[in-house]
């Protein structure tokens, strides 16, 4: 980033693109010179609406009043009365799968395959805090973590990958010893790499597993799922005396099913549910009795106090009655008959169900979450929701004593969620699709006028659609804006709306005459994706898909310069493309122009810094100053497992007597953000940073279980020395600049170890004579260790001897790797090994950091 002669301008590269910018006046110095630390506030989870009904058995319950499920790429557990919510944050992708030991009070999580061939791991974490006990990583587990269970006793855990043989894995003694108290040497988390036993169930993955608690012997069942593209995986398998895995293939009669969708145990026997609308009951592994209870496929059988719950594809719910080796129908009821079911729109895939005295949380595969009473045969509560295409357009109701947010998505539909309570509006969704269903008619941009009386939708088609609010009836007949999506909408006080089109152009109506546009804003070279309006409604700012950013007089519909606009004070700040943003592209600059997705800016009257958020291809949410200037610390943040499409800020309301603009502007309290291809609403509230409660998100969570991994001390924390993980995990980009990498292991609240819920304190690391008896370093004669040496060797950061083969060496040794698992793990058959930094897996990394993050003694 270069300076030119004129005076306040600047030579900058927005997403790999040139152009020059203006500074506003009286901040026209040299930006790189300004403080480059990060900023002191911090965003939290606070809430998570979203459920992903893809994940078999997604959902558990771990008392009456709370129950656990997954979203993106959070786990999350959920109170009935009052709404609360605890968040885990330790996954870098999607969860895959997720499993509750009631023994052990545990949960167990798995994920998909990081980009970067690093492999999928699972996390071992305590719902009761949502603290990170051990990261389980097997190099055999490829592509995605498919299923986890536990044992009765939650002595063991057993996983499967998608690998080409779908290798079951069972791990045992993978928990620390905690104890009552915690001595210097404990190390949290725990990563362990060996489990104790493993077997090829074969070339048909199988994406569910369910565990036979009625026995104190291992007994479980691993299915497909109806996942598999090819033939049909229903096995059970026990552990020998030599901890061996002993599986038996189920024996199915005449009438097999293509798919077995679910299993259940019912004491000793397990329910399997056939994609056929057929119900199996199995002793050992022959089938004893079937039941054909629909035409369609049969989601899930629960057990119940007095039979069996089975719910259908066809959202058919039917009660079952079991008697030896006898099935009887007692009832079916379409689940549009039961009692507050009138609400929902269309039949429900009935997927998934766990069973508490609290009653029946049934999962369906286009993401509802609903809890029922089964004997009273009625809906108690819609719990969660997800859109069923990808999720890109946000808008937030005006009125802050509403607290409305309106969501669209790809599958044209609108719906509403109650931010004061945290739940979604039933009765409220609309379904905007065309009648060819085509998805380009999917909505893109929404916006709600100044006074929340009318409600815009732009689409994919370039059709905008009129909304009276809160009547949600249209206010005139939809209105094409060429044939090219719709990207943004802004309205221009309650008079006007400028739609900006990938078609180039800018479409402005009027709120009286919505049937054509006023003008057209002519002159960008390529497709709108951002607008921002200013504060007295006389100019609007674009951002293009090449960089551009122009600057338009909304009286005339002429372009007017940078200088005229510089200093311009704007409604809202939605631009990533700008001066004021120059900070975010100079410290990601391999990002391409299309790589950051959204961005706000906003105020913290707490800390009274002026902040940028900013939503990327990467999942990540990123927290900067505001204006950004080059080479400056940020923040950044996991949660979401798909690009982060859309954010809104909720404004802070203004003190009473003050006009609406007293405020700091932009001040807020609250940031929303919405994952595109992972469906989720995230939440997150802004703290200072000597607030963040980084390990515990539910800050009315029980101390008592805080205090077993954080011993308490009266004194001030001292100031924590950067890690050697911090240190190593530094390189530099192409223009010489060091950055930090963030794990997968990173916790809400800050970037590198400083993010860990257990590396608040100051850290000795351990002598190096020390670190060498573990098996995840390994000396080299040039002070190399694994989670090091890759990236050190990559960055050119220290001098390198001998050949590739040689390096190649000593990391395999570093990630325990032999020749046997050479010849197993793709990778190396694919000859892949040396092209990137990032192919040692992710186990060898965390456990680096693991190494070296330590609690100081007691006094």
């Amino acid at each position: 980033m270069g300076r030119l002669r004129g005076k306040g301008s600047t030579r900058a590269w927005l997403g790999q693109r040139s152009t020059v910018l203006l500074a506003p006046s009286g901040l026209d110095e040299d930006v790189g010179t300004k403080d480059r630390s990060p900023p002191q506030s911090q965003l939290q989870v606070e809430w998570a609406h979203g459920y992903n009904g893809q994940v078999v058995n997604a959902v558990h319950w771990i008392s009456d009043e709370e129950f656990v499920f997954c979203v993106a790429a959070l786990g999350v557990v959920q109170r009935l009365k009052p709404a609360k919510q605890r968040i885990f944050v330790g996954h870098s992708q999607r969860i895959t799968c997720l499993s509750y030991c009631p023994a052990s009070r545990l949960c167990a999580s798995g994920q998909m395959d990081p980009k970067g061939g690093a492999g999928p791991f699972i996390c071992l974490w305590r719902p009761a805090d949502c603290i990170l006990l051990s990261v389980l990583v097997f190099r055999m587990h490829e592509e995605q973590i498919c299923s986890l269970c536990f044992s009765p006793d939650g002595s063991k855990l057993f996983s499967i990958g998608r690998d080409s043989a779908s290798t079951l894995a069972m791990w045992e003694n993978f928990l620390p010893k905690m104890g009552n108290s915690v001595s210097a040497t404990m190390e949290l988390p725990k990563v362990y790499r060996t489990p104790m036993a493993k077997v090829a169930t074969g070339k048909v993955p199988a994406f569910g597993m369910a565990s036979c608690n009625a026995v104190p012997e291992v007994k479980i069942a691993i299915f497909d799922a109806g996942h598999g593209t090819i033939g049909i995986v229903l096995k059970f398998f026990t552990v020998g005396d030599n901890a061996e895995l002993y599986g038996r293939a189920a024996i199915f009669p005449d009438a097999a099913p293509r798919h077995v969708l679910n299993c259940a145990w019912l004491g000793e026997r397990c329910i399997a549910c056939g994609d056929h609308g057929e119900l199996y009951l199995f002793e050992g592994n022959s089938c004893v009795c079937s039941r054909r209870l629909t035409g369609k496929a049969l989601g899930f059988a629960v057990p119940l106090r007095d039979g069996l719950l089975a719910g259908g594809k066809d959202s058919v719910l039917h009660f079952v009655n079991v008697c030896g080796k006898h099935m009887e129908v007692a009832s079916s009821v379409p689940f549009a008959q039961m009692k507050g079911a009138a609400v929902f729109n269309g039949p429900l895939p009935l997927a998934t169900a766990a069973a508490s005295n609290a009653g029946v949380l049934v999962g369906s595969d286009d993401h509802h979450l609903i809890m029922l009473d089964a004997d009273g045969r009625r809906v108690k509560q819609l719990l969660q929701v997800s859109h069923q295409g990808e999720l890109h357009a946000l808008a937030l109701h005006p009125d802050l004593q509403l607290k409305l947010l309106a969501s669209g998505a790809t599958d044209a539909m609108v719906r509403f969620w109650d931010l004061r309570d945290n739940h979604p509006v039933v009765g409220r969704v609309l379904n905007l699709q065309e009648g060819d269903g085509a998805k380009s008619s999917g909505i893109y941009s929404m916006a709600f006028n100044p006074s929340g009386s009318l409600l815009a939708c732009g689409f994919g088609n370039g059709r905008l659609h009129w909304l009276r609010f809160p009547q949600l009836q249209p206010l005139a007949a939809p209105v094409r804006c060429g044939r090219e999506r719709l990207a943004a909408l802004a309205f221009v006080g309650d008079e006007m709306l400028a739609a900006g089109s990938w078609d180039q152009m800018v479409y402005l109506f009027s709120t009286d005459q919505p049937a054509s546009p006023l003008r057209v804003l002519k002159g960008n070279t390529s497709s709108v994706t951002h607008m921002q309006i200013t504060l007295d409604h006389q100019f609007l700012m674009t951002n293009s898909k090449d960089g551009q950013v122009l600057y338009f007089n909304l009286g005339t519909g002429e372009r007017v310069t940078q200088e005229t606009a510089k200093d311009l004070p704007w409604e809202v700040w939605t631009c990533p493309c700008a001066w004021h943003t120059m900070g975010m592209w100079a410290a990601h600059r391999h990002f391409s122009i299309h790589n950051i997705k959204s961005c706000r800016a906003l105020g913290f009257a707490t800390t009274g810094e002026q902040l940028l958020v900013a939503g990327d291809t990467s999942h990540r949410v990123k927290l900067y100053h505001f204006p950004s200037g080059c080479d400056q610390g940020f923040h950044t943040y996991d949660g979401h497992a798909g690009f982060v499409a859309a954010m809104l800020t909720v404004p802070l309301p203004p003190s009473p007597g003050d006009g609406a603009t007293a405020a700091a502007p932009w001040s807020a309290t609250h940031v929303i953000t919405a994952g595109g291809d992972d469906r989720a609403i995230v939440q997150w509230r802004l703290v200072s940073s000597a607030s963040a409660r980084r390990a515990v998100a539910w800050h009315e969570a029980s101390q008592a279980a805080v205090e077993v991994l954080r011993p308490s001390d009266p004194r001030e924390p001292r100031p924590r020395e950067r890690t050697l993980w911090e240190r190593d995990e530094e390189h530099k980009d192409r223009t010489g600049r060091k950055t930090s990498v963030p794990g997968p292991w990173v916790q809400h609240g800050g970037s590198g170890a400083s993010g860990l819920p257990y590396a608040e304190h100051l850290v000795e690391t351990v002598p190096r004579r020390e670190r060498l008896r573990g098996s995840c370093e390994v000396p080299d004669g040039e002070g190399y260790f694994a989670g090091r040496s890759t990236t050190a060797m990559a960055a050119g950061s220290g001098p390198r001897r001998g050949s590739p083969r040689r390096a190649a060496r000593v990391a395999e040794g570093a990630a325990g790797m032999t020749s046997q698992a050479k010849n197993e793990r793709k990778s190396f058959r694919q000859g892949g090994l040396f092209k990137g930094r990032d192919w040692l897996d992710s186990g060898a990394i965390i456990a680096s950091v693991a190494s070296h993050v330590q609690l100081p003694q007691d006094d």
